[in-house]
């Protein structure tokens, strides 16, 4: 072999040995990097991962531990989250991933999500079923605000806190199961539930937030447990429908129009617990008869002072008419 073609021997092996390094480095990257999705900016093409991942945008979140889902991007009534992305667990569903998804039916969600975002279903209007995964500890603000048609809900064994406006406004939503061991109901986190006749609340249940239960026109009974010291601003107000109620021993206080306009109220007894009652806290509560310290007494429909029962020389502030509590009337 003369020397003219012992070079172009050596350029042509060395032309190949490039192209193959070339090919070869991104492809082992992208089998040993787990990558993000492109709502990062990141060189990660969602049509290489096929179903499912085409229909999801995503993130890698590593305090998680895997993928988050940060929007859906796809088009069915009904979806089944991906198990993985890139062999990597799928742990979250981030802020407003699903909101405004107007198309969507039912969503399944995979067991290893541990997070659900605020607003993460909020205005899916056609939405009817979803499945909560037993790792979830918190349903978010607003996680099914305004899901119109989101008849029922198993919420699981698990879920410790339900956040502010997280069911308001799911207007035919008719079933509403908590589970044991959860402590807290946020602000409106069920308001405007037009259509919940019944709700059970787990003993373990110690703060009700302002509004958690308001205008909840078709609910008819409802538990306060013992472990609840307060009820709140407007929670019950106008629940027009509610007849039974049974306020526990550790109830130390009643808030401001807690259950105005409760008009299917009859009769209610205060236990000797209770030190103070918020303005308006029976206004407009219909044929309303208040059982205290042994004693009946009328509500009148527009009383709306606020008053102290700890003390018998001063049951009511300044501005009501007559001494007897439950008599007032705001001048």
């Amino acid at each position: 072999m003369n020397k003219t073609n012992m070079e172009k021997h050596i350029r042509t092996i060395a032309l190949v040995l490039c192209l193959l390094i070339c090919f070869a480095i991104p492809a082992a990257c992208k089998r040993d990097i787990p990558s993000t999705g492109p709502s990062d900016g990141h060189d990660a093409p969602m049509d290489m991962l096929g179903s499912p991942g085409s229909d999801f945008e995503y993130s890698y979140d590593e305090a998680f531990g895997g993928y988050i889902i940060t929007k859906y991007v796809g088009s069915s009534e009904s979806v089944r989250m991906p198990d993985t992305i890139l062999d990597v667990p799928v742990v979250a569903i981030g802020d407003s991933a699903f909101k405004y998804c107007i198309g969507l039916t039912s969503v399944t969600i995979n067991d290893s999500v541990v997070h659900i975002g605020e607003d993460a279903f909020a205005y899916c209007s056609n939405l009817r079923e979803i499945t909560i995964p037993s790792g979830v500890l918190t349903i978010n603000r607003r996680t099914f605000y305004k899901c119109i048609s989101l008849e029922s809900v198993n919420i699981p064994d698990g879920v410790l806190s339900i956040s502010p406006g997280a069911f308001a406004e799911c207007k035919r939503l008719t079933e509403i199961s908590l589970p044991d061991g959860m402590t807290d109901i946020g602000n409106s986190a069920f308001m405007l539930c037009e259509r919940v006749k019944d709700i059970k609340l787990p003993d373990s249940i110690v703060r009700i937030d302002d509004h958690a239960f308001a205008f909840c026109y078709r609910l008819e009974t409802i538990n306060i447990p013992d472990g609840v010291a307060s009820i709140s601003n407007q929670v019950f107000s106008g629940c027009s429908n509610l007849t039974g109620i049974t306020i526990p021993d550790s109830v130390t206080s009643i808030g401001d129009f807690a259950f105005s306009e409760c008009r299917a109220l009859v009769r209610l007894a205060i236990p000797d617990s209770v030190l103070s009652i918020g303005r308006g806290a029976f206004m407009n509560a219909g044929d309303l008869t208040v059982t205290f310290d042994g004693q009946d007494y009328i509500v009148l429909p527009f009383a709306f002072c606020k008053f102290f029962l700890n003390s018998s020389d001063l049951p009511c502030y300044t501005g009501c008419a007559l001494r007897n509590p439950f008599l007032c009337w705001y001048r």
